[in-house]
Parts: C-alpha cells; structure tokens; sequence
C-alpha cells in the first residue's frame, strides 16, 4: 500500500504532465491554424530577359511570353508562347504554343485541406516536322497534378490535389509549365506565389436575397438583347448577337460558363455548343440583382473582354 506522500507526488505528477500535454495541443492548434494567401505571379523568363538572351548572328532567334493569373474569381490561367527560328540551312519555322488551366474554385485564398480539382489544356501549331508542345501545373516540386502533351492541335488533362498546411513564413508555389519541343527548344514557367497568414481564412460574401434570385430573366447587354433562365445553379440562354447562345454555372452570385455563336472573329481548334467559335464567360450579378459586369474570351482564353447587362424584365 503506498503512503500519503507517495499518493500525492504521483497526483501532482500526473496533473503536470496533463497540463504539459494541454499546453503543447494548444501550441500546436495554434500553429496550425492558417491559410495561404496568392501574393504574385511571374515568369521564368520574362518577356524582358527573352530578349535580352543572347543570339547567334546572323540567326533568326525570336522568342515571347505573355500570359497571366486570374486567382479571385475561378483560377484561371494562360501562357502563350510565340517561338521563331531557323535551322543551319536557314529554313525558317515557326511555333505557337497556347496553354490553359483553371480551377473547380477561386484560388485567392487556398485552406488546407481543401481538394481542387484542376483541368488544363494546351493548343500548338508548328511547321517543324515532329514538333511537340507540353504544359502542366504543380505545387511547389512536387509532381505534375495535371499534364498534357500534343503534337498539333489541342489536348486537356484533369487531375486535383490536397492543399498542404504551412507556418510562419511559409511560401506555397502553384507552377504552370509550358514547352515547345521543336528545332532549338523553346521552355517557360509561370509561378503563382502564396503566403502563409496565420488565422481564420476570410468568409466569402453571401450574395443578397436579390443577388439571390439568380440570372434568369431578360436583359439588355453590350452584346445584345438576352434571355435567360436559370434552374438551380445552371444557367442557359440566348442573345442576338450572331445567333449567340451560353451555359453555365452560378455560384454565389456569379456565374462562369462559356459563350457560341455562329461566326467570330477566332475559330477555336475544338467545337462547343454546336460550333467553333465560342469563348467563357465570368459574371457578377449586382448587390440588388438588376444588373451584372463581368468580361468573356476566345476560346479557352482567360477572361479579359467587357460583358455589362441589366435586367429588364424578370
């Protein structure tokens, strides 16, 4: 039987130890409770230093990027890469090389834990016999989540991964890559850059009860007069623009989807709603629900065009 003294050394041995290990749960809830925030994007190399590389006289060596990265609203992002050159006998070639991805969800701000699905897709032309274009996203150097390779044409590719957990100071790197495999070779990377933000992630705005009433209805637009209706989260719809129809998917008072009609001025190498020139669209619906502002594309370009509507009727 052991003493009272002995009771009570034990007793407050186990109450320190209990009290160490609560301290140390607190610690480490505490440093893991965060997010990632994007801070930038840049290029690897830049327009800038492309032309500044330096170059055999007398050669045709003629290389550009341009490109970029839309994280607040649905991730998208692109790379075109125009490379020009010739070969000892002086036969000239020319390569174009269009790469995309986008995202299942905003990537302004990234939890861990979270799973983004991620889908890319890359169009190439080439007069260099047996050309070949690759493109592919990761995180950090890690594999490739999504990749695709062609040889003329278009090709896509999904894949999805697990946002990681980070600390102070920490640093997330989401990486496009893109390469023209042709005489010469012709490689370029974008990075997207996150930090780590200790805290609570933000809460996304709750669209109003008028923003919630949704898209559907008719409106006056800068692409002309159109009807809309919405079931649930899918929007379709038509407008009077060259017989223009769309489709997509709203989700918090904005809508992502894509555009057709039945001629534009860019032919898309793929078809979608019954033709080849068609492009996506990303709308926000205003706080009162009587107009939206947004932007479209060509193809699978990102968004950058003007797309502005009110409603005028519901």
């Amino acid at each position: 039987m052991s003493s009272p003294a002995a009771i009570r050394l034990r007793a407050f041995a186990l109450t320190l130890a209990l009290g160490i290990l609560a301290v140390a749960a607190s610690i480490g809830g505490a440093a893991a409770e965060g997010y990632w925030r994007y801070r930038d994007t840049a290029f690897s190399p830049s327009e800038a230093e492309l032309q500044l590389l330096g170059k055999t006289p007398g050669r045709v060596d003629e290389k550009h990027v341009s490109g970029g990265f839309q994280p607040e609203f649905s991730g998208q992002g692109a790379m075109e890469l125009f490379f020009r050159n010739d070969d000892i006998e002086r036969r000239n070639y020319l390569s174009q090389l269009t790469f995309t991805y986008g995202a299942s969800a905003p990537m302004l701000v990234l939890v861990p834990g979270d799973t983004i699905a991620v889908e890319v897709t890359v169009s190439f032309a080439s007069n260099y016999p047996g050309a070949e274009a690759q493109g592919g996203v990761a995180v950090d150097s890690g594999d490739y989540i999504a990749a695709v390779s062609v040889g003329e044409g278009q090709q896509s590719a999904r894949g999805s991964f697990k946002v990681p957990g980070g600390g102070p100071g920490a640093t997330l790197r989401y990486i496009a890559s893109a390469y023209i495999a042709a005489y010469g070779g012709f490689s370029e990377t974008m990075t997207n850059s996150y930090e780590w933000v200790e805290g609570l992630p933000p809460v996304a705005d709750q669209p109003t009860p008028a923003a919630a009433g949704g898209f559907g209805g008719r409106w006056t637009t800068s692409e002309g007069e159109m009807d809309l209706v919405q079931s649930g989260s899918s929007v379709n719809g038509t407008y009077s623009q060259d017989n223009g129809r769309l489709s997509g998917e709203v989700v918090g008072g904005r809508l992502a989807g894509y555009w057709a009609e039945d001629g534009s001025n860019t032919r898309c190498a793929t078809e979608r709603m019954g033709s080849f020139y068609w492009g996506r669209i990303e709308w926000t619906l205003s706080a009162a629900g009587d107009g939206f502002e947004g932007g479209w594309s060509y193809c699978d370009q990102p968004v950058a065009g003007s797309w502005r509507g009110t409603r005028l009727a519901p």
